[in-house]
C-alpha cells in the first residue's frame, strides 16, 4: 500500500519537489525493502522523464538534477536486504545514468553490481524449497556483458585480481 501510494504522488512538472518527496519517503520508510525498491524505481523514472522533456539535451540544471537522481539511487540501493533486488537496481540505475550521460554514476553502479555478485548465494528459499541462483546469475551476467559492449569498462579497475 505504501509503495502504491508513493507511485501515485505527483507534483507534475516540479521534478525537484518530486525528488524531495522521495527523499522524505526514504527517511520515513527506511526499514521497508519493497518501499525502497519502489522509490529507486520512481527516481530512475523521474530521471528518464527529465531526459524526455529536455529531448536528451541537458542544461546544466537538468544535468545536475539527473546526477542527483543517480546519487539518490546509489545511496539507497545498499539499504535493501535482497541481493537480487540490489543487483537489479544497480543495473537499472546504471542504464538510466548512461541514458542521461552521467558516465561516472553509471560506472559506479556497474562497479558496485560486479562487486555484489560475489555475495550472491548459490540458492535461495522459495516457498520452503531451495532454488538455485544459476539461471539468474547467467541472465544477469549476459545483461551486464551486453551493456559493456556498448560502454566498455576497465575491468582491471573493478576487479583487480584479473591480472
Amino acid at each position: 500500500l505504501i509503495s502504491s501510494f508513493i507511485m501515485h504522488v505527483s507534483f507534475g512538472r516540479d521534478f525537484e519537489q518530486q525528488l524531495n518527496f522521495y527523499v522524505d519517503a526514504r527517511g520515513s520508510f527506511a526499514n521497508f525493502d519493497n518501499v525502497l525498491y519502489a522509490l529507486v524505481n520512481c527516481v530512475n523514472k523521474l530521471a528518464m522523464d527529465t531526459r524526455k522533456i529536455v529531448k536528451a539535451n541537458h542544461t546544466r540544471k537538468t544535468a545536475a538534477f539527473v546526477k542527483a537522481c543517480a546519487a539518490y539511487s546509489f545511496i539507497t540501493i545498499p539499504s535493501i536486504i535482497s541481493i537480487i533486488q540490489r543487483l537489479d537496481l544497480y543495473v537499472l540505475t546504471g542504464q538510466t545514468s548512461l541514458a542521461n550521460l552521467c558516465l561516472g554514476q553509471a560506472d559506479a553502479c556497474f562497479e558496485a553490481a560486479i562487486q555484489l555478485l560475489s555475495e550472491l548465494p548459490k540458492s535461495f528459499d522459495v516457498d520452503g524449497r531451495q532454488k538455485s541462483t544459476d539461471f539468474y546469475l547467467q541472465s544477469y551476467v549476459l545483461k551486464m556483458l551486453s551493456i559493456f559492449i556498448v560502454v566498455p569498462v576497465n575491468l582491471h579497475k573493478i576487479i583487480p585480481k584479473l591480472d
